[in-house]
């Protein structure tokens, strides 16, 4: 069976993955961009450099965008009781924007600057390879049980390259829930103000989990430094500029691995513009980087594109424009906290992924569970904001014990969205943003809160004059426009809008199935990519 796959990122992989597994044919259409040649040729020089364990040169880490302009001050803001930028959240890859490239015009977006993708590998090239399960409160609201779900995690761990144990070990969220696994050695061991904490959630283990803390090491998807592999991690702290040594997952990796498998082809360089269905088969319109219009056949066909491009080809094949869907979102909130250790003075942090986990349990301080991640204090966190400290702050003591804390509430927590769909006379259907706020704000409140009452568990104190308010979409988790449910469970606010069954076909089709986080019924507080992955092996693994 011949299967076209929309889409190169963690989801589209992780459906070419399954059906290639399957004996099937499989052809990924993709618009495609690529880091250009002056980004490459930076990683080579960044690589050779960190190798020969010598700093990067200046005019490299300027190229880079480690220095950045000091109009941009910091992502944090640094400033009391303001929130977050209300732009796309950019994170650029060796100096480059390719990422972003050609969005305007391949997912005309109105409402929002929501963080979306063209390129090979799309989002995952500038993700934080955070990977977490649903937890088991959050299949409640899903068209399956835990039991029919669980063993899809281990494939698509085995396509992250993680360690599949970690995750399915004791069923539990987050890892490190037994004592063999939280007494461990985290790999992302940097000497921090996160790994001297470790002992003291050790001891209180008990305790925290009476209070609804649950704390573990950081789940990523990022080779660690301990691996006998050459894209181990080196602990350059580069790792939100660009990973040198491809230590970060990336979905699009996938694509040159496959290159010679004699039943795959990537068509990079096509826009999907709809899609049809005649005579068993799906028939895609798409247009070429040359601007031509060209047919491609498939017996079965997944949208595997990213929630905004699913939901703007399926508005412009099948269901009109005349609907408004539902889009969830994780509301994100960034704050500074005070680490109770010892810190040499002049400590600065070599890795800016996630080290720590938390999840605060449902009915603590909301109906659902809370997720926080933690990041020692970073050159990107700081931004052009290190270059207003004077020296002797930089290097002090109490600098070094602070981490930065994201805070994620779950979807039915966060602000109240929908999307709808605009046809643009001789374009792509246009997608408008609607939302309202709900509680997040209070919610992080009594967030900040209930780690105070039990900063003697914990260690950490959070700065509440510092807590940054993120807009709507800057986590990069939106979910939900093309929801799984089954046909006679209607929200009627939503009435008329197109949904998936839980199998994942799409609505009033024979033969087009959804594999991405557009079908997800409701957005955990957690990162979906691992879910949307292991859903997507579900899916394909059954058409």
């Amino acid at each position: 069976m011949k299967i076209g796959i929309v889409g190169s990122g963690p989801t589209g992989i992780a459906a070419a993955a399954t059906a290639l597994d399957r004996g099937h044919t499989v052809e990924i259409l993709d618009v495609g961009h690529t880091l250009p040649a002056s980004g490459r040729e930076l990683a080579v020089r960044l690589s050779q450099a960190i190798e020969a364990g010598q700093p990067p040169a200046p005019e490299d880490l300027s190229e880079l965008g480690v220095h950045q302009s000091l109009e941009l001050k910091s992502l944090i803001g640094m400033l009391p009781f303001t929130g977050l930028s209300s732009k796309t959240p950019v994170k650029s890859v060796f100096g480059s924007d390719f990422v972003y490239q050609g969005i305007g015009e391949g997912i005309p977006l109105e409402g929002g600057a929501l963080p979306r993708s063209l390129s090979r590998g799309g989002l995952s090239n500038v993700w934080g390879t955070a990977c977490y399960r649903l937890g088991d409160s959050d299949y409640a609201a899903w068209p399956f049980e835990k039991s029919a779900f669980e063993h899809h995690y281990a494939a698509a761990a085995g396509i992250l390259r993680i360690p599949v144990e970690d995750h399915l070990k004791t069923g539990i969220y987050p890892p490190g829930g037994d004592p063999e696994q939280r007494d461990g050695p985290s790999p992302w061991n940097i000497g921090g103000p996160l790994d001297g904490l470790t002992g003291k959630w050790s001891a209180n283990r008990e305790l925290l989990d009476r209070a609804g803390l649950r704390v573990g090491r950081s789940s990523l998807a990022t080779m660690p430094s301990d691996e006998p592999h050459a894209r181990h991690c080196r602990q350059c702290g580069l790792c939100f500029f660009g990973c040198p040594f491809d230590a970060m997952y990336r979905s699009g990796l996938e694509i040159s691995e496959w290159r010679d498998h004699p039943r795959f082809k990537y068509r990079d360089g096509v826009m999907v513009n709809s899609f049809r269905e005649e005579n068993g088969q799906v028939i895609a319109d798409t247009r070429g980087a040359d601007g031509k219009s060209r047919d491609f056949r498939f017996d079965r066909f997944v949208l595997a594109a990213n929630t905004l491009s699913s939901l703007r080809i399926v508005a412009d094949s099948v269901a009109g424009h005349s609907f408004r869907a539902p889009l969830l979102d994780n509301d994100m909130f960034v704050v500074p906290m005070l680490a109770d250790v010892r810190m040499d003075r002049g400590w600065q942090s070599s890795f800016a992924l996630s080290e720590s986990v938390m999840s605060i349990a449902a009915g603590a301080v909301c109906e659902r569970p809370v997720h926080i991640q933690f990041y020692s204090l970073n050159d990107y966190f700081l931004g052009a904001a290190s270059r207003l400290l004077p020296a002797i702050i930089r290097r002090s003591k109490f600098f070094g014990r602070l981490v930065i804390a994201f805070i994620y509430l779950h979807s039915d927590e966060s602000r109240n969205a929908h999307a709808t769909p605009t046809k643009r006379e001789g374009g792509l259907a246009e997608i408008k943003i609607d939302y309202s706020e709900r509680n997040g704000r209070a919610i992080s409140g009594r967030v900040l809160g209930h780690l105070r009452k039990h900063r003697h568990l914990t260690g950490l104190s959070p700065i509440g004059m510092m807590l940054k308010s993120a807009p709507f979409g800057f986590s990069g988790h939106l979910a939900g426009a093309l929801p799984m449910r089954d046909e006679q469970d209607v929200n009627t606010e939503f009435q008329g809008s197109p949904y998936t069954k839980p199998s994942g076909k799409l609505c009033d089709t024979d033969n087009v199935f959804v594999a991405d986080a557009s079908n997800f019924p409701n957005l955990p507080a957690q990162n979906s990519t691992f879910t949307a992955m292991a859903n997507a092996v579900r899916i394909v693994s059954d058409i």
